[in-house]
């Protein structure tokens, strides 16, 4: 499911962001090895808990994408800068990816120096972290009914058809009280103290 989220998040920057000169763009790597610049390496940093009400489990997913180039160019400074400008505004134009597990959409949350990845001090880094709302698993309500349970009426519209006269819509007052009548009207009957 993640893993999924990463090459959906990658397959659609992809175009824009090579377009522009990106040599590299992929996950964020465990094994060191060398990788051409400029680079875009993604990594999911966290997963908090969130409920989006569809009945599966929800998470906060934080993700960073690096941003990496080349430090000896007079250039440099501002080519991280517009690399991580770029990459922030294809976050936010793309919003889910193209991934139906995508519940709420992108956000952005910060763009800055990187400080966090000791192993890319030699590089200028600018990291953007963003946010998406993923909805993980199969939903915990089911729309079958519970083992022995039949359902043999489902009524939309016009309750009264089905009710007749005796039907109260809510808020309507009835004589016989119940959950339809106002809170008002029931203390108008209660015997005082």
């Amino acid at each position: 499911m993640l893993d999924q989220i990463h090459t959906d998040i990658i397959a659609r920057l992809a175009p824009d962001l090579s377009a522009q000169g990106l040599q590299t763009l992929e996950a964020y790597p465990e094994l060191q090895r060398s990788v051409a610049l400029p680079a875009v390496l993604l990594e999911l940093s966290e997963l908090a808990p969130d409920d989006f009400s569809d009945a599966t489990v929800g998470f906060q997913a934080r993700f960073t994408a690096y941003c990496i180039v080349d430090p000896i160019p007079d250039t440099a400074d501002m080519d991280v800068r517009n690399l991580a400008a770029e990459v922030a505004t294809r976050i936010i134009q793309e919003q889910d990816f193209g991934n139906a597990a995508v519940m709420e959409r992108a956000e952005v949350l910060s763009i800055g120096p990187n400080e966090w990845k000791p192993e890319l001090d030699g590089y200028l880094v600018w990291a953007v972290q963003f946010s998406l709302g993923v909805s993980v698993g199969e939903g915990y309500w089911r729309f079958d009914p519970a083992p022995g349970v039949a359902v043999t009426t489902i009524t939309v519209g016009d309750c009264a058809i089905v009710h007749g006269e005796n039907y109260a819509a809510p808020g309507e007052h009835t004589d016989a009280g119940g959950a339809d009548t106002p809170l008002a009207s029931i203390h108008e009957t209660l015997p005082q103290a």
